[in-house]
């Protein structure tokens, strides 16, 4: 009689841990695999590996910029530029070129400002000599034309500065060794002087300029003289670089 009197008692702890077992293991698996969906996106899975379960990981590695990589965000040009007051093209920006470290800087008062990753000529870092060696040329050239690319082109990206190559020197280099004649030399001085585009087509070759379309794809010194950068590299700094901007070019 006392083991029928305590049936029912049983046969409802029964039931109760039976419905434990089978919905709390579920829910528990269930916050898991939402939580790792709604995490992995913003961290590495390894940083999502080592975080308890249930933490809210949304600011986990992240800086007040939104970067996840720990780090504060570089600055863009423009961010920099007007913290000194420029907020546009302005007379006291340069830009500085050195072909060993394919570093471009952008300067202001000759000091450096934030410095950009380029590339060069497909044909090594020499000095430009002849139209096709497709090396990329050095010395004191300033900004001709500028064009916004639409569509973006291949492998001149979004944007184009052309500089003023062949220079003054050039010309003289051009003449002396018979490259080029007394007309076209004085043709090439003249626009220098006149802070105009410099014939293109003698044998001194042209149409060299600093333009995007860099992608990890091509490698380094991809281009047939020019200076390459990425598109986003570009763009951040074209708005600040107006026409007759100087342009140093070392090796």
């Amino acid at each position: 009689m006392k083991g029928k009197k305590y049936l029912p008692l049983f046969a409802l702890l029964l039931i109760l841990g039976l419905f434990l077992g089978l919905y709390y293991p579920k829910q528990i698996t269930t916050a898991f695999y939402i939580d790792t969906l709604s995490t992995m996106d913003e961290n590495p899975p390894l940083n999502h590996a080592s975080t308890p379960v249930g933490t809210n990981t949304n600011n986990i590695n992240k800086d007040n910029t939104g970067n996840s990589t720990g780090f504060p965000a570089e600055k863009t040009l423009g961010a920099l530029l007007a913290d000194k007051g420029v907020n546009g093209p302005d007379a006291r920006l340069s830009i500085s070129i050195i072909k060993s470290k394919h570093a471009l800087n952008i300067l202001l008062d000759g000091q450096a400002i934030k410095t950009f990753h380029v590339e060069f000529g497909e044909g090594g870092l020499d000095k430009k000599r002849v139209s096709g060696d497709h090396k990329t040329p050095e010395g004191v050239f300033y900004v001709c034309e500028k064009s916004i690319l639409t569509p973006t082109d291949y492998y001149l990206g979004s944007r184009w500065l052309r500089l003023s190559y062949p220079g003054k020197e050039d010309a003289e280099r051009g003449l002396a060794s018979d490259l080029i004649d007394e007309e076209s030399y004085k043709n090439i001085v003249t626009a220098i002087k006149e802070k105009k585009t410099p014939p293109q087509r003698t044998a001194l070759g042209g149409g060299i300029g600093i333009h995007g379309g860099g992608i990890p794809e091509f490698g380094e010194n991809w281009t047939w003289g020019c200076i390459g950068l990425s598109n986003e590299d570009v763009e951040e700094i074209y708005d600040f670089i107006g026409i007759g901007t100087t342009v140093i070019i070392k090796r």
